[in-house]
């Protein structure tokens, strides 16, 4: 076998390689970021219907949508929760904001969608959980309505 055709059956088969993990576990972050986003809007500039700005700052929405976590992605149980739910719509600008001032976060995501709902995810994100089937769960986000 001539040195060209050993590359070409190693490509060969490491394209038939089953996805890793970590590959599937990137695809279920698209699909859910992708299903947060279906709403179009930015979730974090206001609190019914209201401006919602700690403290005197206010600032306009800029910049692309993006999948806001209500706590870190590092935290399994909910990082792909849509009940309750576990992440919301948000721009760049707002995004940043609420990353480096963590307190703030919490008193928005409380005013927002209430302490119970806080101390459930609380709850759950402090709570182990086993690696999940991530095909199973890609097949779930997928089959998820959008938004509204």
């Amino acid at each position: 076998m001539t040195t060209a055709n050993a590359k070409a059956l190693g490509r060969e088969q490491r394209a038939r390689k089953a996805a890793s993990k970590s590959a599937q576990r990137k695809s279920c972050d698209v699909a859910f970021s992708l299903w947060v986003r279906s709403i179009g809007v930015c979730e974090l500039a206001e609190v019914d219907g209201e401006l919602w700005v700690p403290g005197d700052r206010e600032f306009p929405c800029s910049g692309v949508l993006q999948c806001c976590h209500v706590f870190t992605r590092g935290y399994s149980r909910t990082r792909w929760t849509r009940d309750p739910l576990g992440s919301l719509c948000g721009c760049t600008s707002h995004h940043v904001y609420y990353t480096h001032r963590p307190a703030h976060w919490e008193l928005f995501i409380v005013a927002k969608l209430g302490q119970a709902h806080w101390d459930e995810l609380r709850r759950l994100a402090i709570t182990p959980a086993p690696t999940p089937d991530y095909r199973e769960l890609l097949a779930e986000i997928r089959s998820w309505e959008p938004r509204a």
